[in-house]
């Protein structure tokens, strides 16, 4: 008689990180929510459930903190009440100030006022967060700035395809140029040409449209790829230096293309 062995299958995170890798998605709102998504990124370590966190920071009363205290931290300003504070803030500085509060019961980690703004925002941040490895919920969680925005950018870039085929198709374009001006006539060309060629996104509304392209410039703009002119007509593509850790994780899990869309 002859045992039978049980062989575990491998978990291939992979299939968590290229997730919607042909799907063209009307990404309108909440473009590079690093502060946020690395205070979510927490939370999920101490363990809360996605409900969980909905439940605290979605329906719960917001309960918006003193302007005393995100003038200390340094965190007042950019696309929130938190805004870039974790992007423009030393790690060792921000980070223990910021998990205390996102240790709190009833917390407003968002800081927006409605409800359904709040429910849009936490949307953005489960399809960024739900069932990534953990290495890279780490990186997240507690990494220093530089780790965490290229971080982010890495789990925007796996969602989001226009995103990668304007850095594919754009900005390295240019590079191999030698070139790295940019003005917004050309970024216009490329999604007027995207629109033409691509039913999905001809059929978007034109408001719908118009959101895509401001925000899918403005997460460019924020993660660091691209920095505006004086005139907001032009910008200098700029390269992402990639901290170790994460350039490493990427080559581990058989990712490393997206180190070039990261102008590594």
């Amino acid at each position: 008689m002859y045992s039978t062995i049980i062989v575990q299958p491998k978990i291939d995170y992979t299939t968590h990180l290229v997730e919607s890798v042909n799907n063209y998605k009307a990404y309108t709102n909440f473009p590079f929510l690093l502060c946020e998504a690395s205070l979510v990124a927490q939370l999920l370590q101490e363990g809360l459930s996605w409900k969980q966190i909905k439940g605290q920071v979605v329906d719960a009363p917001p309960e918006m903190l003193p302007v005393g205290a995100l003038v200390l931290s340094g965190a007042v300003g950019g696309s929130g009440a938190f805004a870039d504070s974790i992007a423009s803030a030393d790690s060792e500085v921000a980070s223990p100030f910021l998990r205390s509060f996102a240790l709190m019961e009833n917390r407003d980690i968002l800081q927006i006022r409605s409800k359904a703004s709040r429910q849009g925002a936490i949307r953005t941040l489960e399809q960024l967060l739900n069932d990534i490895p953990q290495p890279y919920l780490q990186f997240l969680a507690t990494g220093n700035s530089d780790l965490r925005r290229a971080t982010l950018l890495f789990l925007t870039l796996r969602i989001n395809r226009l995103l990668r085929e304007v850095i594919s198709e754009v900005l390295l374009d240019r590079l191999k140029s030698l070139d790295r001006s940019l003005d917004s006539n050309t970024i216009a060309a490329f999604f007027d040409l995207k629109c033409e060629q691509e039913n999905v996104i001809s059929q978007w509304s034109k408001s719908t449209y118009q959101k895509v392209c401001s925000n899918t410039i403005l997460i460019l703009v924020r993660a660091g790829l691209l920095i505006p002119g004086n005139n907001r007509q032009t910008y200098e593509i700029q390269a992402m230096p990639i901290p170790i850790q994460l350039k490493q994780q990427l080559k581990n899990d058989g990712l490393e293309l997206y180190l070039k869309l990261m102008l590594n």
